[in-house]
């Protein structure tokens, strides 16, 4: 490893992205990794749910679209949330979706498209507190 990953603020951080398309999630990928964070990337509620029972990530970002179209990933997520400080970072296609979600106990989300020094700055904040 390079000292450059040694001295990430978001090394030992694992992430699981749900249903995204694998272009978006690839860039992400790519740019965390470099910095030491595990990544996931499933394509289904069914393969998130089975991870779960497994594994808990320090974050998990889905889409509002995807939690709503697939009662099972609501659930998953629902039962990581509170779970060894896991984090759960949606997703938002619309404003209107970003008014329901702290009501709903999600504490942080970001817009849509995925823009890499957002994410990471997200990132930062919610994993500072866990280490």
């Amino acid at each position: 490893m390079s000292s450059e990953v040694h001295s990430s603020s978001l090394l030992g951080l694992c992430v699981v992205f749900v249903g995204l398309q694998e272009a978006t999630v690839a860039a992400v990928r790519e740019a965390l990794a470099a910095e030491g964070v595990v990544v996931y990337s499933l394509a289904s509620a069914r393969e998130a749910a089975a991870l779960l029972r497994h594994l808990i990530p320090h974050v998990l970002v889905t889409a509002v679209a995807n939690l709503a179209a697939e009662p099972r990933l609501w659930t998953a997520v629902r039962g990581v949330a509170g779970v060894h400080g896991a984090g759960v970072l949606t997703l938002v296609g619309a404003q209107d979706d970003a008014d329901w979600l702290p009501a709903a106990g999600f504490r942080r989300w970001i817009s849509r498209p995925i823009e890499v020094t957002s994410l990471r700055a997200t990132l930062e904040q919610m994993w500072a507190g866990r280490r």
